[in-house]
């Protein structure tokens, strides 16, 4: 079921109900939240999907991260480091990243857009074409980030300002995971 972008809180940090059948639910599940950001006239950003945060979904080291992500079999191998400090965007892949340490306020959607905590434990699953960059960071501030394999040409694009038509078509010709590398959750329920 698609929702119409008419009804969507363009901008907002809102919470997820967790379904059942995303996968096994119980008092350890993490609150997962979505934010959808419009095209801003200068970044594209992404209409169709939004960003995911699940908050404290990880619990282990920057190696368990690693092994997590890997064992997946979906995913390529993470970077290891922050969020570059300037407002950018992927248009050929969607992104997870994984807070191993630390903490950072990230700006999602563009100079306009929100701030967004990122805590020691949280995930985040950046679609194609949402801008983000990193505001500050404190107390070892340390991420891990990967890509799915599938359609993956072995670089990623990092794309600062307004889209060509070719980077647009990109965006929405990427490939959608079905899950997340982390919890294993069927994203299509997190998107309803």
């Amino acid at each position: 079921m698609k929702v119409s972008s008419k009804q969507r809180a363009w901008g907002v940090l809102e919470k997820v109900a967790l379904q059942s059948s995303s996968a096994t639910i119980d008092q350890e599940s993490p609150e997962i939240y979505k934010l959808y950001m419009d095209d801003d006239g200068t970044y594209p950003n992404n209409q169709n999907y939004p960003l995911l945060l699940y908050r404290s979904a990880f619990h282990g080291t920057e190696r368990d991260g690693i092994d997590t992500i890997v064992s997946s079999g979906e995913w390529t191998r993470p970077w290891v480091g922050e969020v570059f400090t300037f407002h950018h965007y992927h248009c050929t892949a969607w992104e997870i990243l994984v807070c191993v340490a630390g903490e950072a306020d990230v700006q999602i959607g563009g100079p306009k857009g929100p701030v967004v905590k990122f805590f020691s434990g949280d995930v985040a699953l950046i679609p194609p074409g949402l801008a983000h960059t990193q505001i500050q960071d404190c107390n070892g501030f340390t991420l891990l980030g990967s890509y799915p394999k599938e359609g993956f040409s072995g670089t990623i694009d990092t794309l600062r300002g307004a889209p060509t038509e070719e980077q647009r078509a990109n965006i929405k010709a990427c490939v959608t995971p079905e899950t997340d590398p982390v919890l294993g959750l069927n994203l299509a329920d997190l998107w309803k």
